[in-house]
């Protein structure tokens, strides 16, 4: 299997503990950092997440695993 792309996708916690991915004009209380990999079904796989509290970190780690992979760093 092959990654096809890295995300940096920023995510909220809600009130009840559980975390989400943020909308368009949510405040983001953290940043998550995966790698893709797509399936023959349409499905897709994640692998190396991880987590990050400021952008930059997450931007950091984001440039890093795409190089490794060699592939493009997408952010949402």
């Amino acid at each position: 299997m092959t990654v096809s792309n890295v995300y940096i996708h920023a995510f909220k916690t809600l009130p009840d503990g559980s975390v989400t991915y943020c909308e368009e004009g949510d405040a983001p209380t953290g940043w998550a950092v995966y790698a893709r990999i797509d399936l023959d079904d349409g499905e897709f796989n994640v692998i190396d997440e991880t987590e990050h509290e400021t952008f930059d970190d997450a931007l950091t780690q984001g440039f890093a695993l795409s190089h490794m992979h060699q592939v493009t760093l997408e952010h949402y």
